[in-house]
C-alpha cells in the first residue's frame, strides 16, 4: 500500500511530522553508533526530543533495540539504547563499511 513510507523518506519530505523526523534521526544515530550504546542524555544532545517514545515507536516498527547501561558525562551510569547486534548487521542495512 502506497500510504506506508520508509522513515528515511518521511524524514526528508517537507510535510514530515516532527515524530517521523525524530525517529529517522534516532535510527540513523543508533546505526552509526560505534560505542555500544547511546545514553538518553546523548540522544537529547543530538536533538532527539523524546528518546523513550522514539525508541518505542521504532520497536513497534520492527527494529530490535536493546536497553543498556552507559556512563553519562557526569560519570554515573545512565540508561542508554543500542541496536540489537542482529539488527545492525541485517541484510540491506549499511553498517558503515
Amino acid at each position: 500500500m502506497s500510504d506506508q513510507r520508509d522513515d528515511d523518506v518521511l524524514a526528508t519530505e517537507p510535510g514530515a511530522t516532527v515524530g517521523a523526523r525524530n525517529e529517522a534521526r534516532l535510527l540513523a544515530l543508533l546505526e552509526s553508533d560505534e560505542t555500544g550504546g547511546l545514553t538518553v542524555e546523548a540522544l537529547r544532545e543530538h536533538g532527539i526530543r523524546a528518546p523513550g517514545q522514539a525508541v518505542y515507536t521504532l520497536q513497534l516498527a520492527g527494529h530490535q533495540i536493546d536497553r543498556v547501561s552507559r556512563e553519562g558525562s557526569d560519570g554515573h551510569m545512565r540508561l542508554g539504547y543500542r541496536l540489537h547486534a542482529s539488527s545492525a548487521a541485517a541484510p540491506g542495512r549499511s553498517n558503515g563499511s
